[in-house]
């Protein structure tokens, strides 16, 4: 995972083995939050922000399996 600082907004780049995947990114509120779905990792798979991150936009970061096809982040 990295994520690229500009002036008015953050980039945010998920680079996973096996080239393009399907993804679904959408939004929740209460609180707000971005999720991004993508097609099931390991059990061990884990992501972090990266060291040094100092940006306005993310808070956080979690991951887990959502169900047996989806790994939400």
């Amino acid at each position: 995972l990295s994520v690229a600082a500009e002036s008015d907004r953050e980039i945010i780049t998920i680079q996973l083995p096996g080239g393009s995947i399907r993804t679904k990114v959408f939004t929740l509120n209460g609180p707000e939050r971005l999720v991004v779905d993508i097609p099931a990792q390991p059990k061990e798979f884990s992501a972090a922000l990266p060291g040094g991150y100092d940006g306005r936009l993310i808070r956080g970061l979690r991951t887990g399996r959502f169900d047996r096809d989806t790994t939400r982040l």
